[in-house]
């Protein structure tokens, strides 16, 4: 049996609660938060005394009962008493009803005036002599109100009050005087570990997960002990992180216990030092930057080397930069608790503790050169140089991959050239594939800034300056191939005119709608003016006004001056267009056009 680090509390409170006569002073009871301090106290007084559900029969018992209050939010001396009054509620009558509100009046009035009453018209239970007061750190009223009410129920009223509080709690002078009249022993608590982990394992209501956490509950023990936190409900909330992790998993995955043991170590890890605040999720992050080595090379941005290199030397069972899990997961998982069960399983499945060789892209293998067999590493090199030589790989974040890897390469002597002619043959590389017609366009909705470190969930294997021009290059190529499709989707646009004006305003101007895929992409520039001002004249009124509605809201906010600025010259040409084939129209479409063009356009 381990030693009881908390021995010595248990010790004084059964020297304390067995004096025969009213100790005149209180027991402080101190400690971190979330180390079990509330839980330890019940637990000792329920051993000892009475449940706090057994009040109502406290007068069938030999045993004095306590009342446990929480002061959590507590402004005044009135609330401190009626949350007595509400734990004895079922044993009080009116009598006793209007006895606490009394006593309440008179304590708000510093104690000048009580009337005379006996100690059951007092309490209504007769042997309640204890009263334990919980989150002192919370309560809301001023130091010397707190103290005050606590020294009437210890002077006053003769009873045995034991306190529960945070480590750091009020530090003004007079609150040390006078807390040194109230409180005749504090006591600093130890987080107990060894009783509290099995307590939170066998409240998994899940029979899986929580017959697993009772078999490594020697990992979930070393994890917590090596992250320094002694907070235990940071720990138990952990634990909930992970069954509900372990709740997505199919049975494949739960069949191979070592990869849930890796996967708990790193969630458990993580969870515990973003709860603690020991790491913020921009380090999660930023974590990529860590996963092959901690070099001075990763830190280049501003980000303090100590942070994450510091706690991560705490753990010598848990890669805080393993591939288990990659970062979006995690970040889904603990910092928007988000638990998407085919992500997370496509996660794993792509994961060293589940994928095959002969799965595998070329790439991600070589990725991992570091822990695949050496055979297996040359024959995905071979591969991947195949790929490259034939143009087959045309995914943007993959791309980037391989540029990264095959620099990588070359620094470590694996290719025959070096870093620059590789840098040359992967400029060649984009050239080729924009040429081709090959290259991914740039999306409309979003900038290649997503993939800026990483993608599929691993960094990028090169940092320095040759990828970032890589990298650079790629997005410029990108872009123009998004500009050389604009010329197609102003046919495309110009027919939905026709069929259909809401839509084609919904493609164009920013809704609710979230089909807003044109709103900031100029590519009204590559349709001809005549084409479009014959298009508006060939609609009924009502979709001629929805059409024209687009010119007011698209250019709203000067985008005609900015990211829509190559329409400026093309929206004049319209515009001068309109006015002249107005003129030849009826009186009644020449009047409506011109209110349109008044109304509408810039």
């Amino acid at each position: 049996m381990t030693d009881d680090p908390n021995r010595h509390v248990r010790e004084y409170l059964d020297y304390y609660l067995d004096m025969k006569h009213p100790p005149k002073f209180a027991v402080m009871l101190k400690g971190p938060w979330g180390i079990g301090k509330s839980t330890l106290i019940r637990e000792y007084l329920e051993k000892k005394h009475l449940s706090p559900s057994d009040v109502s029969d406290a007068r069938s018992h030999s045993g004095p009962a306590y009342i446990y209050v929480s002061l959590f939010g507590i402004q005044s001396v009135e609330q401190v008493h009626r949350a007595i009054q509400h734990k004895v509620y079922p044993l009080l009558g009116s009598k006793a009803a209007k006895v606490a509100t009394e006593i309440a009046k008179a304590a708000a009035k510093k104690l000048a005036v009580l009337p005379e009453l006996s100690l059951e018209d007092l309490l209504g239970i007769p042997n309640v002599q204890v009263f334990v007061f919980d989150d002192l750190e919370r309560c809301e009223m001023s130091s010397k109100a707190l103290l005050g009410c606590i020294n009437y129920f210890i002077e006053h009223l003769d009873r045995k009050v034991i306190l529960v509080a945070h480590d750091e709690i009020y530090s003004d002078a007079a609150y040390l005087e006078q807390r040194e009249k109230i409180v005749g022993q504090t006591l600093q608590m130890q987080p107990v570990l060894d009783s509290a982990l099995p307590r939170f394992i066998s409240s998994i209501e899940f029979d899986a997960a929580r017959s697993f956490l009772e078999r490594q509950s020697a990992e979930l023990a070393t994890v917590f002990r090596q992250s320094g936190t002694e907070n235990l409900r940071v720990l138990q909330r952990s634990i909930w992180a992970y069954v509900r992790f372990f709740r997505c998993l199919a049975e494949r995955h739960l069949k191979n216990e070592r990869a849930m043991i890796s996967a708990l170590r790193l969630i458990m890890a993580w969870s515990l030092e973003l709860r603690s605040g020991k790491l913020q999720l921009d380090d999660l992050r930023e974590r990529r930057s860590w996963i092959e080595l901690a070099t001075d090379r990763h830190f280049n941005k501003g980000k303090s080397e100590g942070t994450f290199a510091q706690r991560a030397k705490y753990y010598s069972e848990v890669e805080l930069g393993a591939d288990d899990l990659s970062t979006d997961v995690l970040l889904e998982i603990l910092g928007s608790g988000l638990f998407d069960s085919k992500k997370i399983q496509e996660c794993l499945d792509r994961s060293s503790w589940f994928v095959t060789p002969e799965d595998e892209p070329a790439w991600r293998t070589v990725w991992y050169g570091f822990e695949r067999d050496e055979s297996v590493f040359h024959a995905a090199v071979q591969k991947m140089e195949c790929e490259f030589a034939a143009r087959e790989i045309v995914a943007p974040g993959i791309i980037l991959h391989v540029f990264g890897l095959r620099l990588w390469l070359s620094s470590i002597g694996q290719l025959a050239i070096g870093e620059e002619e590789v840098a040359k043959e992967c400029q060649l590389y984009l050239d080729d594939l924009y040429k081709a017609g090959r290259l991914e366009p740039s999306p409309f909705t979003h900038s290649l800034e997503d993939m800026n470190d990483g993608y599929d969930g691993l960094g990028f294997h090169a940092q320095g300056p040759r990828f970032s021009d890589l990298a650079k290059r790629l997005e410029e190529l990108r872009y123009l191939a998004r500009s050389d499709s604009y010329s197609k989707i102003g046919e495309e646009l110009v027919g939905l005119m026709r069929s259909d004006s809401n839509l084609f305003f919904r493609r164009l101007c920013f809704t609710n709608s979230g089909e807003s895929t044109y709103a900031r992409v100029p590519v009204l520039s590559k349709i001809k003016p005549a084409d479009f001002v014959s298009s508006i004249l060939s609609l009924k009124p009502s979709a001629q006004k929805q059409v024209m509605e687009v010119f007011r809201f698209r250019y709203e906010a000067g985008q005609l001056d900015n990211q829509l600025a190559e329409e400026k010259a093309w929206v004049a040409e319209v515009r001068q267009l309109l006015e002249g084939e107005s003129a030849r129209l009826s009186p009644i479409t020449r009047a409506r056009i011109a209110k349109f063009i008044e109304w509408y356009m810039p």
